[in-house]
């Protein structure tokens, strides 16, 4: 018979197993080790011992050594053959033989002690309590190392994971240092590339308003030459697009803001497309105010805007079809909206269509940088623009909201390049002036001159810098035309000499650039220029700025 466990934890009372197969030697030992802490198991066999092992740990194993069957030695042999129990106290008691050769046999087993029969109570007590204290110690040091091996590795993994997250923000830091660069590099080459542009651009304009004066009287050339005009106009907005985006991506494009009315601002990018809009053979239906709707921002840009969202309204429709624009007003914010018959958008491409190079509809053209640049603008201008469409097939709705303004009025003049409109009549007769033409790019130099002799003016050139400070020194013109990327001397150098040489008597003096930010037109001023054009020139800006300054 043996003993139930206690429902009391095992860990928290230390178990002693006594065997002996005399009952009344099993009831002395428990007398003998009553007011020991400890839960007492009894066994009155080696096999019943073994049992008792395979189910619970024990502190102390009190063992007899005579007992029927298997004895004392052979159920310590078959104990210690356990991996889990060969460090368990063994103390052997016995009732005969004190041989040095049984008790040496003990020891050799693994015994801490081997005591005779009777029992001392004080001593078998003693040495008990002494075993199960030393248990004790032996598991608090296991605990203490156990949770200093855990302490540790929490630290290790502590200090790995702090590791990791360092190198993980590193390895992040560098990867957007390397995504920065790359888009830094993009913009880059996106506003050379644009720049570059210009170039070609501007005798392919100069060429086709050389043309006119010719005079094409056959009807194919004159719809060649319409062709032409129209596709070289899309071309410049599109390099226009190009540089504007690279401008505002880099936190450079600056708005020249003024008190507007929106509805004016409509009705200039309805006639600016007019021409389009009319080879589509689609109509344009403009729904406005007759008060007007006050805003406060950059007219040139907020055109732009309007221009684009036609632009992209008209491409997207078939022949025939109706653009409606539609603008309304509240007390705090002015709304306009373009809408086409057009193919639509799917609801999963709505939210990508004013990403920077995203086609917005299936069979999409162009750079798709026109939505991105309204997106952008609007929100310089503290608006935001969305788009709503029922899907494909079912036209699309562009709405654009601004904050509304206070102070402007109908019919404001704009301005060419810091002179006012209405500073001379509307209808002022050309006049011929004497013009010095400062370009390095022949083909350039070449058509500018051919379109500037054809409006009746008197043109002579230059090469380069040095050589355009002795032909204007030398002729004094009434205006020069000057190219800043000049070699030898740029076109900044060689008006501050001119403004040095001829003070008052100085010609007027036009700058001709690829780059038209403020920046560039604050320089151009500061070196004596009285009119900055950006490149490819309009013509009829061109032939309007000439009679201004006359």
């Amino acid at each position: 018979m043996y003993d139930e466990p206690s429902p009391d934890s095992e860990s928290d009372v230390a178990n002693v197993l006594l065997v002996d197969d005399d009952a009344n030697n099993l009831l002395a030992l428990e007398v003998a080790l009553e007011g020991v802490r400890c839960r007492q198991i009894r066994a009155q066999s080696g096999e019943d011992a073994l049992r008792e092992l395979l189910r619970r740990e024990f502190a102390v194993i009190v063992l007899d050594v005579q007992m029927p069957g298997m004895d004392g030695f052979e159920t310590a042999t078959l104990i210690r053959s356990r991996s889990k129990n060969r460090h368990v106290p063994i103390i052997f008691v016995t009732a005969f033989s004190q041989d040095d050769t049984d008790m040496r046999r003990g020891y050799e087993l693994g015994a801490v002690d081997y005591l005779f029969k009777p029992i001392v109570g004080p001593v078998i007590r003693a040495k008990v309590e002494a075993l199960i204290d030393l248990r004790a110690r032996t598991q608090e040091v296991k605990q203490q190392a156990r949770r200093l091996r855990e302490m540790e590795r929490g630290e290790a993994e502590s200090r790995l994971n702090e590791e990791r997250r360092k190198w993980e923000a590193e390895a992040l830091r560098l990867q957007n240092q390397q995504l920065e660069q790359v888009a830094q590099r993009k913009d880059e080459f996106i506003a050379m590339l644009a720049h570059e542009l210009r170039n070609p651009l501007a005798p392919i304009v100069n060429g086709l308003q050389a043309m006119t004066h010719v005079g094409l009287k056959d009807p194919e050339l004159q719809r060649a030459h319409k062709i032409m005009d129209r596709q070289t106009r899309h071309l410049t907005r599109l390099v226009d697009d190009l540089l504007d985006v690279s401008r505002i991506s880099k936190g450079k494009l600056e708005l020249q803001r003024e008190p507007l009315d929106l509805c004016e601002v409509a009705r200039q990018a309805v006639e600016d497309c007019e021409e389009r809009i009319q080879a589509m053979e689609q109509t344009i239906r403009l729904l406005a105010p007759e008060e007007g709707i006050s805003v406060h921002g950059d007219r040139v840009r907020l055109v732009q805007v309007v221009v684009n969202l036609l632009t992209n309204a008209s491409r997207y429709s078939e022949k025939g079809t109706e653009i409606v624009v539609e603008l309304q007003s509240t007390a705090n914010q002015a709304s306009l909206s373009v809408r086409d018959q057009g193919r639509g958008i799917a609801p999963e491409a709505q939210q990508q269509i004013f990403d920077k190079f995203v086609q917005e509809r299936q069979g999409g053209r162009g750079l798709g940088l026109g939505l991105t640049l309204v997106r952008q603008l609007v929100e310089l201008h503290g608006g935001h623009v969305g788009v709503n469409s029922q899907g494909i097939g079912k036209g699309s709705d562009f709405t654009v909201v601004l904050p509304r303004g206070e102070g402007a009025q109908g019919n404001v003049q704009p301005k060419i390049e810091g002179i006012k409109a209405d500073s001379v009549p509307p209808k002022v007769p050309a006049k011929s002036l004497h013009i010095a033409v400062v370009e390095d790019d022949p083909d350039i130099r070449e058509t500018l001159a051919w379109v500037l002799a054809g409006w009746g003016h008197r043109v002579e050139l230059a090469v380069d810098g040095p050589s355009g400070v002795d032909l204007i020194t030398r002729i004094r013109p009434d205006v020069v035309l000057m190219d800043l990327g000049l070699p030898g001397l740029d076109g900044h150098g060689v008006a501050e000499a001119i403004c040095k040489r001829m003070g008052a008597e100085r010609p007027k003096l036009l700058a001709l650039s690829g780059y038209g930010q403020t920046r560039d037109k604050k320089r151009s001023k500061e070196a004596g220029f009285d009119v900055h054009l950006v490149k490819p020139v309009d013509p009829e800006l061109l032939r309007r700025t000439l009679e201004l300054l006359d």
